[in-house]
């Protein structure tokens, strides 16, 4: 329990200085200016659990089929990290990490770009520098490789519903996948996919997840 000093004077009880202990039901009023100073109420309790809310974390989704999806994901949302641990695919082709609305998927007009380097050679697989329109691109070289590592989704602009991302991948023993970009969205995110940029090629191992807040 917290020990605070109140100035009796604005509880109208006196003119002198009082400590008083705080406990988690105990009720705080307070004036909510962003809506013409609505009066609210709440327990010392609850604000606290609306400070230190922190992440949401989904649940881990195993490599396997042609895309795997994230949804249900709440209004409000403004940071996302995708995480992934020996993730693989059947086949070279690139991964695209797409995000979407109610309204779905959005596969077009991201303003992305990825490389990789390879035994400390940047960009080994033929493409230092590849933009992508389609997704937030991953370079994935060959079948078997094993990611570990994230994307981070950030929300610059909730006016325009604007993301933009940064990844940073592991991928196999001794190479490095990274990549950013960003992507204008219609309305407020709901859900996350990722899938290869030619559709055909399936995962195959590993695990891949996001949280939230």
């Amino acid at each position: 329990m917290a020990v605070t000093t109140l100035d009796q004077r604005m509880l109208g009880l006196g003119t002198t200085l009082t400590d008083h202990t705080i406990v988690a039901s105990d009720i705080i009023s307070f004036a909510d200016v962003g809506a013409s100073n609505v009066i609210k109420r709440d327990t010392d309790q609850g604000v606290l659990d609306l400070v230190s809310a922190g992440f949401t974390h989904a649940t881990p989704q195993a490599g396997s089929g042609t895309s795997l999806t994230f949804g249900s994901i709440p209004t409000g949302t403004s940071f996302i990290i995708v995480t992934m641990h020996d993730f693989s695919s059947s086949g070279g082709d690139e991964w695209m990490v797409q995000i979407g609305d109610s309204g779905g998927i959005e596969t077009a007009d991201y303003r992305s770009q990825r490389s990789a380097n390879t035994n400390g050679s940047l960009g080994s697989d033929g493409t230092p520098n590849s933009n992508e329109s389609k997704g937030f691109g991953i370079t994935v070289d060959a079948a078997g490789n094993a990611f570990g590592g994230q994307m981070i989704l950030s929300l610059h602009h909730p006016t325009n519903h604007t993301w933009v991302s940064s990844s940073s991948f592991r991928r196999d023993e001794y190479d490095h996948s990274f990549g950013a970009g960003s992507k204008d969205l219609s309305a407020e995110l709901t859900q996350v996919r990722i899938t290869t940029k030619g559709g055909s090629e399936s995962f195959d191992a590993g695990t891949i997840n996001i949280m939230y807040m």
